[in-house]
């Protein structure tokens, strides 16, 4: 039986009595070993997936963690450097692997074609506390977890490095940014005590639905938060246009902050509040 007859990767403890035949094969070049007791075929190239194969070859019955469970679940265009491995006491033998002891409740395991892996909101937890806030706004803003289910998650998952910053940021998460910028935003109006606004407020106008990043509707008045990113796109850059005009149409006063004007919110917006 050839053991790479269904994949290019093979862990060597499910092929016992070929052993000695697959490290002499190693030796002559016709494979190589991308972790300990994994073998892959010369020509299999050495990429993320290869490596995250390899990572569950080596250490089945640990949990995929962190960012490489975000980009398995709900964050694909991530591109993580390491892939992590919580529950077990193994030494990582290569830079692209970390292992940690942390174990994982059950509840926020998910088995996926027989691996484990964190489920978001974990998975968005671990991913913060090496990229901070935005690995929590893309969890929000791509509905894979909620806040109170990222809450729930830190709970479950105490005594772990950098938990209390998770929690602060989770804090400044209650209104739900969906980008650096909005959240950054949330903060400022926050601290100057700016009360009243609604986050993603949901408008109809005529045939057209349309979410404002902040909203004071009492005073129909709409903040959007256009960080380069996005908003730099050419339809992106056409839509934001007819929007506001709509919105200025139905009577709603419009101001626009990126991430270089960001300074003049909290003094515009009082200013606009402030009695005339």
């Amino acid at each position: 039986m050839d053991p790479f007859a269904d994949s290019p990767l093979v862990a060597v403890r499910d092929f016992p009595h070929q052993a000695a035949s697959l490290y002499y094969r190693r030796r002559r070049g016709e494979l190589w070993s991308p972790l300990p007791g994994v073998l892959a075929l010369a020509e299999a190239e050495d990429c993320w997936d290869l490596r995250l194969a390899s990572a569950r070859l080596w250490a089945p019955n640990l949990v995929i963690c962190g960012a490489a469970a975000a980009k398995l679940l709900w964050w694909p265009e991530l591109e993580p450097e390491q892939i992590d491995l919580c529950g077990g006491q193994r030494k990582a033998p290569v830079p692209w692997l970390n292992v940690s002891q942390a174990p994982v409740p059950k509840d926020l395991m998910h088995v996926m074609e027989e691996a484990k892996v964190a489920v978001p909101a974990l998975s968005a937890i671990q991913t913060a506390r090496v990229l901070g806030g935005i690995a929590i706004d893309e969890a929000l803003r791509r509905r894979a977890a909620t806040l109170q289910q990222m809450n729930e998650a830190l709970d479950a998952t105490p005594r772990q490095p950098g938990n209390k910053s998770i929690r602060r940021l989770l804090r400044e998460s209650r209104n739900e940014p969906w980008s650096p910028l909005e959240r950054e935003a949330h903060v400022r109006l926050n601290k100057a005590r700016i009360a009243g606004w609604v986050t993603n407020h949901k408008l109809r106008i005529g045939e057209r639905i349309m979410y404002v990043d902040v909203a004071l509707p009492h005073f129909k008045l709409a903040i959007e938060l256009d960080g380069f990113e996005i908003h730099s796109r050419k339809q992106t850059f056409h839509d934001d246009r007819a929007r506001q005009n709509l919105l200025v149409l139905a009577g709603w006063t419009v101001l626009r902050y990126t991430w270089e004007t960001i300074d003049d919110l909290v003094p515009q917006v009082r200013r606009f509040l402030s009695p005339r």
